[in-house]
Formats: structure tokens, sequence, C-alpha cells
């Protein structure tokens, strides 16, 4: 159980991509709880409506929705533009937009590598720093940053999404300390398995993972994000069972993987044929 989470003074909006749905759904909501303004981002115009409209009408509280794919170029600045242009002073950034593609390396589309690297690494990135800059300036404001326990892991077809993961987790400690000087906060949050539809699981798996503490039900989840970054903690593993996930993925070796891959049907060895490179 988490403890009720105090509101720092002069703290008054949050920001939260991927609000629409999932761990940024639950942002949002607490948030709102909490009585802060909520500027909701993503692709999916009409949940977001629906969610700003619930948050309105549950707790009182202004909502902003901006419509904006952030897998594509220059979306950091389209954000950033549009509070601007809405006068909106942005106190909590949440970086929760994530994409996850299980695939070898080789058989993704130009498309795809571009689009998680342009939303894990670039606009996450530019997002802190054109609000970050701001709060330095401030001298008050909280950055949280959605990694994942994977950052620790090196596996095969998920390479994309547990490297890009690392680099907001090393990037965001890495300015936690320059931030710091003027309080202002900025934390890394790094959980395993969530009971969201991120991952393809049944209801009954969800279910029995929750039960055995495999799996942290997002609301839980944020509060406890929320509660650590508000008191300046630079990384947050939400659960033992997350601690133990990552201690057991970075000790593992490569026969073990290989091992592993052999097992799975997405490895298997085919013959290949002459493909035209990509233009």
């Amino acid at each position: 159980m988490c403890r009720k989470v105090k509101t720092p003074n002069g703290i008054k909006t949050a920001l939260v991509t991927g609000a629409n749905r999932g761990i940024g759904k639950a942002f949002v909501n607490e948030f709102a709880h909490m009585g802060l303004d909520c500027v909701l981002v993503g692709r999916n115009e009409s949940a977001l409506s629906e969610v700003a409209q619930s948050l309105e009408k549950q707790y009182g509280v202004n909502t902003w929705v901006f419509i904006q794919d952030l897998a594509v170029p220059n979306a950091a600045q389209n954000v950033y533009n549009f509070c601007k242009e809405q006068g909106i002073q942005v106190d909590v950034l949440v970086n929760n937009a994530g994409m996850l593609i299980f695939s070898q390396f080789e058989t993704l589309s130009k498309v795809e590598v571009e689009s998680i690297l342009n939303l894990h690494v670039h606009c996450t990135t530019m997002l802190a720093y054109l609000f970050g800059k701001e709060m330095v300036k401030r001298e008050k404001g909280f950055i949280i940053n959605m990694s994942s326990a994977s950052a620790w892991m090196t596996f095969p077809g998920t390479h994309l999404y547990n490297s890009t993961k690392r680099y907001i987790r090393d990037f965001s400690r890495s300015i936690f300390y320059e931030f710091k000087r003027s309080n202002v906060g900025v934390t890394v949050v790094c959980p395993s398995g969530v009971d969201t539809n991120f991952f393809p699981l049944s209801q009954r798996l969800r279910k029995l993972g929750v039960g055995l503490g495999l799996l942290i039900k997002p609301e839980r989840l944020v509060k406890i994000a929320i509660r650590d970054s508000f008191t300046f903690k630079k990384q947050v593993i939400p659960t033992s069972f997350d601690s133990f996930f990552i201690s057991f993925v970075r000790e593992v070796s490569d026969p073990t993987i290989f091992w592993l891959m052999n097992r799975l049907s997405l490895f298997e060895l085919k013959k290949q044929k002459d493909i035209p490179p990509e233009i």
C-alpha cells in the first residue's frame, strides 16, 4: 500500500504522453485526483478526449488534449509549441509513450526502426530539454521518464526496445545530477511486468501474474513513481520481483540465450532469397 502523495508547492500542471490508456491513463488519473491540471498527448483523439472529459467531470480539473504522433521528427517541438500557444506552464513532464516490436532486426522496415528511435530517444530527450530548461530557470519541476527493467537485458528480438530503454535510463540518471542543483527532479522508472494491454496476455494470465506478484497494476505503479519523483529519487524499481528480474537478466549467459532462441519460431533459420536493398 502506497502512502498518500503530497503535491509540492507550486506544482499545478502535468503533461503525460501516451495518456489515453495503460500507464499513461493511470498517471493522468492520479494527477487529476491530486488536483493537478493535465495535458494529454497522443495519437488517439477520441480516446484522449474521453479520458480528458472524465477527468474534468470527476475531479474538476482543467485538461488540454494535443493530438501528436510522437514517433515522427519534430514531435517534441510541436508539443512544446502547443503548450506555449495555450499559455500552459508544465510543472511535471511524464515521458511515458513507448513502442515494442518483437522481431528479428533485419526484418524490420526502415519506418519501424526510425519510429522506435524517434519515440524513445529523440522525443524523450527533446521534451526533457525543452520543458526541462524552463523548469531549471524557474527552479521548480519534475520529469518522470518511463524506462523498463529490460534496460538491463540484451536479448534478440527486443533489441531496439531494450537498448533505447537503456538510453532513457542512463540519460535520466545523468541529468538527475544537473537538474537537482536547480530544485528540479528527474526520475526514471524501471518496471518489468505491468498489468496493461502493452503485452498480449489473456485476462486470465494477467490476473494470475498480478496475484503472483509478477505484474503490477498501473495504478499502483504510478503512485510509487509519483511519490518517489516528488522526493527527488533518481531511479525507481517498483517491486521486489522487478529487482529479481533485473538481477537475473543481467547475468544470462550467451549459451542460454542461444538455447532460448532455438525454441522460438521467430528465430528459425531459413534460406534467404536475394532481396533488393531498400531505397
